[in-house]
């Protein structure tokens, strides 16, 4: 089987996946080569005045801040969530990696309607997953990749150039998801030989 004849999907979802691997090696090793020190997210984040709540039970300072109130209204438009209520019981504001974490639950209901979310102060995104029964229904304002791989897939219908089709994944990868510094893909062009590209980002 050459190359070529391989099913379109799947190598289509094995370039993508390929990307998003390289996209996060290439960052993990960006940091690693960085002789600064890893950016302080309290002082320097998108959301870092959030960060004084850290260790507090100040939720609904948080779900009050202008910036987060109107972030979660459009990520929970439509919905008849009431955050207050699903994290009447909680614990204090922890923080992880670049973010805030909080995790409740309704009052009298710890072991079926209970909630997290992280509210990442660096860039300005939340992921909340909420539990009612035994639906978990989780939002986030991260990038959708599913409507990602439908535009690729799109892009590169009828396509059958492997460094075009790399090139397209790449470009496009990389532009879902301002996160990234690099997306790409090292090639292997023959023994002992590889060479990157194509890519996005420095």
């Amino acid at each position: 089987m050459s190359r070529t004849q391989i099913p379109f999907r799947l190598f289509q979802m094995s370039l993508l996946a390929a990307g998003f691997l390289l996209a996060f090696s290439a960052a993990s090793l960006h940091a690693e080569n960085n002789k600064d020190a890893p950016p302080d997210w309290k002082k320097t984040g998108k959301w870092s005045a959030l960060t004084q709540y850290i260790g507090t039970y100040e939720y609904d300072k948080i779900f009050d801040d202008k910036d987060v109130k109107a972030t979660l209204a459009t990520m929970l438009k439509g919905r008849d969530i009431d955050l207050k209520t699903e994290f009447a019981v909680s614990t204090s504001v922890g923080f992880e990696e670049d973010c805030l974490v909080l995790r409740g639950n309704r009052k009298s209901a710890a072991h079926t309607n209970s909630s997290y979310m992280q509210v990442c102060v660096s860039d300005g995104t939340i992921n909340l997953a909420v539990q009612d029964g035994k639906t978990i229904t989780i939002f986030t304002t991260m990038p959708d990749y599913k409507d990602l791989a439908a535009a690729i897939e799109s892009l590169t219908h009828g396509e059958t150039d492997e460094i075009a089709l790399m090139a397209t994944v790449a470009c496009e990868v990389h532009h879902s998801d301002d996160r990234f510094d690099w997306t790409g893909f090292y090639r292997v062009t023959g023994p002992e030989l590889l060479k990157i590209g194509p890519y996005q980002g420095g």
